[in-house]
């Protein structure tokens, strides 16, 4: 009895994890605060820049004008986007497995932790490709709490593959 319940147990905080995932890739993924840039333009003025994937939206304090257009598609970013989108459908196929799995009773921690690889595995590439290319840019760029949600998935998603690890068994309906 105590191994179904640590089997539930595990597939319960697994589920738990690709869900906070899930929900953290989506929320990182389309806001605007990746990071923020802060450039003086004239003496009299200056420009705040917060960016994400799809987004570069800029705030000129003097004026209160605020501004929004879509970033400038190169590699780098579209490399990025394609890979956040991997991660999106990585964890959304995770779920989907998770929740079927328990109608059946049956768990494969294989297939699971094959797909929470490749899923973390697509993440981390993006963020390592934002994070290299972001960082050449300036100095004066500071990553933003989206970025930092971005990471957290990641971490999420290690730990849930983690405790794959430890849930080999499979157990029946008593």
């Amino acid at each position: 009895m105590a191994n179904v319940r640590s089997v539930a147990l595990i597939r319960f905080v697994i589920c738990v994890s690709i869900v906070l995932s899930l929900i953290f890739l989506v929320i990182s993924t389309f806001t605007n605060h990746w990071y923020f840039q802060q450039i003086v333009a004239t003496k009299n003025q200056s420009v705040e820049i917060n960016s994400g994937i799809f987004q570069k939206c800029y705030h000129v304090k003097e004026t209160k004008s605020y501004n929004c257009l879509n970033t400038k598609l190169n590699g780098f970013i579209i490399a990025v986007q394609l890979f956040l989108f991997f991660g999106i459908v990585g964890y959304s196929a995770l779920l989907i497995y998770v929740l079927f799995s328990g109608f059946f009773k049956e768990i494969n921690f294989k297939v699971l932790s094959v797909i929470l690889i490749l899923t973390g595995l697509s993440l981390m590439i993006a963020l390592l490709i934002f994070t290299g290319v972001q960082s050449r840019h300036g100095e004066n760029i500071k990553f933003q709490w989206s970025f930092y949600l971005g990471w957290l998935s990641f971490i999420f998603t290690v730990k849930a593959g983690a405790l794959c690890c430890f849930g080999t068994i499979s157990y029946q309906k008593i």
